[in-house]
């Protein structure tokens, strides 16, 4: 995901007011919400899946 000059790779969950949870496997970083009003700036760039045995 690109959030203005910077690339990430989040697990993303949408809450039900529309803003974004951003959570990183890396437990140096904090999760982040992302306000409705403040996705303007965002752009999800690609979707990573993985199942148990292997894939998406």
């Amino acid at each position: 995901m690109r959030i203005g000059d910077g690339l990430n790779l989040w697990r993303m969950q949408r809450l039900t007011d529309g803003s974004l949870m951003l959570i990183s496997d890396n437990t140096r970083y904090h999760p982040e919400v992302i306000k409705l009003r403040d996705m303007w700036d965002v752009e999800v760039l690609g979707r990573c899946g993985v199942r148990v045995g292997g894939f998406i």
